[in-house]
């Protein structure tokens, strides 16, 4: 109780909260020589509450580059050989002939191989990325993401190497050949004859295949031992409309160092994101709402329902 002058300021409990006659409390000694209220059953009700994620370091053997398969062409070899073609045969002189058309290979078929390489690209090493994790922020409880570190990269082949076939036909020419048609009688013609070379294949190409072996190392991996659950716990939910449950919370919180001004009734989204990193601290459990757990640790004095 304070003298002011000659105004008293005494302190009456009701129901609806705590009355003060004369000047209100400034300062939070002031809010905590008030008497402690009580809350009623119908105020408590079962609130969410989340547990956070339990992270571990492990020591894994992981791949960090995924094995392909390379591939070497050797192209294929060639060579010339000498063929003869007789254009027009041995024949008398004063013979008569007709035209026949002919054609000589005078390069054999084969192919042309390329090789397309492996196509890459990087990738987490790991399957796990990434958890949940709940928070109250503004004064409501979201959920978020948490990325796991470290996460090593792995270089993952997208396209294994392959071969580009090119196939070349046989290479043609044609040449006029005469043929007789009647002899002469006259003297001995000697043939005509000419000399074609001709591409041979003496080793078509060839394809080599090195498998490449995934490379593998040991690193520490953060995987999730066990995940974040919602909970149901009791909770006092109507503390938004309890004046002075609120001035008893937020002059604790004050006091404990988590929440800076002064005592006052605003039951606001900053009161309430401060309290539950001190209810996060001191219970383990994320919440927008009040526990009773906190709430009794706030406010050792209060008389909590008993059933």
């Amino acid at each position: 109780m304070r003298i002011i002058g000659l105004v008293v300021s005494a302190v009456f409990v009701t129901g609806l909260g705590i009355w003060w006659l004369g000047d209100a409390p400034e300062t939070v000694e002031d809010v905590q020589e008030a008497v402690a209220p009580e809350i009623s059953p119908a105020e408590i009700c079962s609130a969410n509450a989340a547990t956070s994620p339990v992270l571990q370091v492990e020591k894994r053997e992981i791949v960090i580059a995924d094995g392909y398969k390379q591939l070497a062409v050797s192209p294929a070899k060639f060579g010339i050989v000498d063929t003869k073609l007789t254009l027009v045969p041995a024949h008398k002189e004063g013979a008569t002939f007709f035209t026949e058309p002919t054609r000589v290979i005078v390069a054999e078929p084969t192919r042309r191989l390329t090789v397309e390489p492996a196509e890459f690209a990087t990738a987490p090493a790991v399957d796990e990325t990434e958890t949940t994790q709940y928070l109250v922020e503004n004064g409501a409880l979201i959920e978020k993401p948490l990325a796991l570190s470290p996460i090593p990269e792995r270089r993952i082949v997208t396209k294994q190497a392959s071969i580009m076939s090119v196939r070349f036909t046989p290479g043609f020419k044609q040449f006029d050949v005469k043929v007789i048609d009647k002899n002469g009688d006259g003297p001995d013609v000697p043939a005509e004859i000419i000399t074609i070379e001709r591409r041979t294949v003496e080793a078509h190409p060839q394809v080599t295949t090195v498998d490449v072996q995934p490379l593998k190392e040991m690193r520490d991996i953060q995987v999730v031992e066990k995940p974040a659950e919602i909970l149901k716990s009791k909770a006092f939910c109507t503390i938004y409309a309890r004046e002075d449950m609120i001035l008893a919370v937020r002059s604790a919180l004050i006091n404990e160092g988590a929440l800076s001004g002064t005592p006052d009734g605003d039951w606001n989204a900053a009161t309430i994101d401060a309290m539950a990193l001190y209810q996060e601290k001191k219970t383990g459990l994320i919440s927008e709402a009040l526990l009773l757990e906190t709430l009794k640790i706030l406010v050792p004095d209060i008389e909590l329902p008993t059933s």
